[in-house]
């Protein structure tokens, strides 16, 4: 079975969905340097296994017939961490104290605005799947159109993004305490805006959860 990441988030993310699952025995492996080096082994070998995120997914569906997607990381971590409430976070925005405190409501406004960029790509996918042509991603449209539909995309702020966030933390950190600076980030590691500031701090949640069990 084919992967990437090695020494980093990826990996420890597959290596603790197998342990929380009782299967880290049941798999090798062999990790690339990039994801796009998985398609083309694909195309190359017969029966072929990986663990690819999208939007290589969608990508490795016009280089490889057939191709089978059984099987969704985001959906499997989240039926085996919903004891935690855990998910597998893939981007978050960090601002250092003294930023925060002297510039709180432009980081507000920026949270606002990314929640908003979240409901409307939610509400106009191909609107969105164009636009990454003309900002000069090295994705087509077709790829991205195919894609972004299935990438669970949701913008968490405030307890939501706290709940979901410190149990992806935990699991790291017992993975490899060297992932999170070899030590639980305490509570003030995590800013939750004053109430009424964000509207909603789980914009696109019910959509992602649909997104990853199709």
């Amino acid at each position: 079975m084919y992967g990437y990441g090695e020494g980093g988030t990826p990996e420890y993310t597959v290596e603790a969905l197998l342990k929380k699952t009782g299967m880290e025995d049941s798999f090798m492996l062999e990790f690339k340097a990039t994801p796009s080096e998985v398609p083309n082994l694909m195309q190359q070998e017969e029966n072929c296994v990986a663990i690819l995120p999208q939007p290589f997914v969608s990508l490795s569906k016009l280089m490889v017939e057939p191709l089978y997607v059984p099987v969704s990381i985001t959906a499997e971590w989240n039926k085996a961490f919903a004891d935690t409430g855990s998910q597998a976070i893939t981007t978050t925005t960090i601002v250092n104290r003294a930023f925060l405190e002297e510039h709180e409501q432009a980081v507000v406004e920026y949270l606002q605005m990314s929640g908003m960029s979240v409901e409307w790509t939610l509400e106009n996918m191909d609107k969105a799947a164009a636009l990454q042509e003309e900002l000069g991603t090295f994705m087509n449209n077709s790829v991205a159109a195919d894609a972004m539909p299935q990438i669970a995309l949701t913008c968490l702020t405030g307890t939501e993004m706290r709940a979901a966030l410190s149990g992806f933390i935990d699991e790291l950190y017992a993975a490899n305490p060297d992932l999170v600076g070899g030590a639980i980030p305490g509570e003030d590691f995590y800013y939750l805006p004053f109430t009424g500031t964000i509207d909603d701090d789980a914009i696109g949640k019910e959509q992602a959860q649909a997104a990853v069990q199709q």
